[in-house]
C-alpha cells in the first residue's frame, strides 16, 4: 500500500512537471482577466495574488499557473519564466513543518536535484517556508523557488521556475509576486 502511495505521488509529481515543460516549451494557454483591481483570484475564493500584467493565466482546479509572455524577459529564452499557485486539503495537525517536508520528500524522483537553499518567510501574516533546487527535464535545467504555507485546514504551494541559466535574474520578480499572495475568505473555513 505504502509503495502504491508513493508511486502514485511520484507520478503525479512528474505529471506536473511534464504540463509545466510542455507550457513552457509551446507558450500555450489562455488569458483570464484579473479583477478590477488586478489581483488574481481563485474561482473559490480562497486565495488571490498580483501577477505581472503581460503574464498569461491558466486556470485549473485549485490552481493557476501565470507564465512570461514572450513580450517580456529575456527573449533569447525559449523556456518562459512561470508561477504556479496550488492548494489542497490537509491534516491541521501535521502544520507547517509537516507539510513542507512532506512535498519536499517528493523531490528525489528529480533528474539531478540540486538544493541550494532552504529558509523560512511570512506571507500575508503567516509563517511560510521556502525552498531553491534545481532538475533537468531532458534536455532542460530548471531551478525552482518553492514557498509553502498552512491556513486551518488547506495547504499552499507558490512554486516560481525559470531556465536555471536566467533564475538569478528573475528571483526578485519571483519574490515579489510570492508576497502579494493574500488569504481569501474560502480560505477561512475549516
Amino acid at each position: 500500500m505504502k509503495t502504491t502511495i508513493i508511486k502514485t505521488k511520484h507520478l503525479f509529481i512528474l505529471a506536473f512537471a511534464i504540463l509545466v515543460l510542455i507550457i513552457q516549451i509551446q507558450g500555450c494557454g489562455s488569458k483570464d482577466k484579473a479583477k478590477g483591481d488586478g489581483r488574481y483570484y481563485d474561482k473559490e475564493k480562497v486565495f488571490s495574488i498580483s501577477f505581472p500584467d503581460a503574464w498569461i493565466k491558466i486556470k485549473s482546479t485549485n490552481s493557476v499557473l501565470a507564465q512570461r509572455t514572450s513580450e517580456t524577459g529575456d527573449k533569447t529564452h525559449s523556456l518562459k519564466e512561470n508561477v504556479s499557485v496550488s492548494f489542497k486539503k490537509i491534516d491541521p495537525a501535521i502544520g507547517l513543518e509537516g507539510y513542507y517536508q512532506k512535498d519536499i520528500s517528493g523531490l528525489n524522483v528529480l533528474t539531478d536535484l540540486k538544493i541550494f537553499e532552504t529558509g523560512q518567510s511570512v506571507i500575508d501574516n503567516t509563517d511560510a517556508k521556502y525552498i531553491i533546487y534545481s532538475s533537468r527535464m531532458g534536455k532542460y535545467d530548471f531551478t525552482h523557488l518553492s514557498y509553502f504555507l498552512v491556513k486551518n485546514n488547506m495547504g499552499f504551494m507558490i512554486v516560481c521556475t525559470a531556465a536555471s541559466d536566467n533564475f538569478a535574474s528573475s528571483r526578485s520578480e519571483f519574490e515579489k509576486i510570492a508576497s502579494s499572495f493574500k488569504f481569501e475568505s474560502g480560505a477561512n473555513v475549516n
